[in-house]
């Protein structure tokens, strides 16, 4: 996993963002998390990948857009333009269509979102949830390109401020909702830039440490027994860095040419559109499931292999080689 100082090519990163992706999936195929669990195993993995998979997608941006930090105002409004294109529009264009089939389809609908409720899709609150991440990265990365630069002591003085705010989303009115979400996640976007500053190092520590694995993932499991995941503070920043460590040093195991290490390079490079496609097949599916009565498991699995492969297939062969769509449905502003 050696990277070259000149394309800058972290492919432990590509691993890093298949597994998250692979996470989200899970999460989202447990059909029992808002009755209740039954299975105790299956609670302890819910709760666990949700400690802190969405950290370790900003963790990853922050790393990645390390290279786009820079001291002209010129670039630094080129960048907002190029991430508002591929953050923004996608969020609007998926919101309005969930909007609009959730209205279609309101007695199938979980959580019902009418026509009048449109404009809360511009505060971060939509009919499709996950969208927020968009949404949040987006600002926050209007944020980094403002206020950052080449000079490392702006990062390190933003990271500290971004700590103080953490806790602060407890007490903002839930209009503002979307205040909460950036200050939730800021810090860990701006960890990843400090993480991208002294790789080197961090690399070396951490690559095949069993140690630190087991040592972090058995904080996790100790703290995961005495959160409330309803209140936002200093622990939950802790789970969120030692569930991330721990899947840095699992992938770190990984060879290169493994059929794992392939596959999780394969769903990273379709990660926008799995994340923003699988919710339009796992929500039928799951209807479709249990109106036909298929076992928990089945459903499980089926619906994190649907949900991971279907997308990929849409982006390769109907989206990315039509300019527009590839633009509105992925973001990409370039087919490749």
């Amino acid at each position: 996993m050696k990277n070259t100082k000149k394309d800058k090519y972290y492919i432990e990163m590509n691993y890093l963002k298949g597994l998250a992706i692979i996470w989200v999936l899970i999460g989202h195929s447990f059909t029992d998390y808002q009755t209740g669990f039954i299975n105790p195993v299956n609670k302890f993995i819910f709760y666990y990948m949700y400690s802190f998979h969405m950290p370790l997608f900003f963790l990853i941006s922050g790393f990645l857009f390390t290279k786009q930090l820079t001291d002209k105002w010129p670039e630094k409004v080129g960048t907002i333009r190029k991430k508002f294109i591929h953050l923004f529009i996608p969020y609007l264009v998926y919101s309005f269509l969930t909007l609009i089939l959730k209205v279609a389809f309101s007695q199938y609908a979980f959580h019902e979102f009418t026509i009048s409720e449109f404009y809360k899709i511009f505060l971060s609150s939509n009919p499709n949830g996950g969208l927020w991440f968009l949404y949040v990265l987006f600002f926050i990365t209007v944020i980094a390109s403002l206020l950052l630069n080449q000079k490392h002591f702006r990062t390190y003085i933003l990271f500290i401020i971004s700590l103080l705010t953490f806790s602060l989303s407890n007490y903002l009115p839930s209009d503002v909702y979307f205040i909460a979400r950036i200050f939730q996640n800021l810090p860990y976007f701006i960890l990843g830039i400090i993480l991208n500053y002294h790789y080197v190092k961090v690399q070396k520590t951490l690559q095949k440490n069993y140690f630190i694995g087991i040592l972090t993932f058995g904080i996790s499991c100790l703290l995961l027994n005495q959160m409330d995941f309803a209140k936002i503070n200093y622990f939950m920043f802790l789970l969120a860095i030692c569930g991330s460590i721990t899947s840095y040093v699992l992938i770190s195991f990984l060879p290169p040419k493994s059929k794992i290490a392939q596959i999780l390079n394969t769903i990273s490079h379709y990660a926008m559109a799995i994340y923003l496609l699988s919710y339009f097949v796992s929500v039928p599916f799951k209807l479709i499931a249990s109106y036909l009565s298929f076992p928990y498991y089945l459903t499980f699995f089926l619906n994190i292999g649907l949900s991971c492969l279907l997308p990929m297939l849409i982006a390769k062969y109907i989206i990315r080689d039509n300019k527009l769509l590839n633009i509105l449905l992925l973001g990409n502003q370039h087919i490749k």
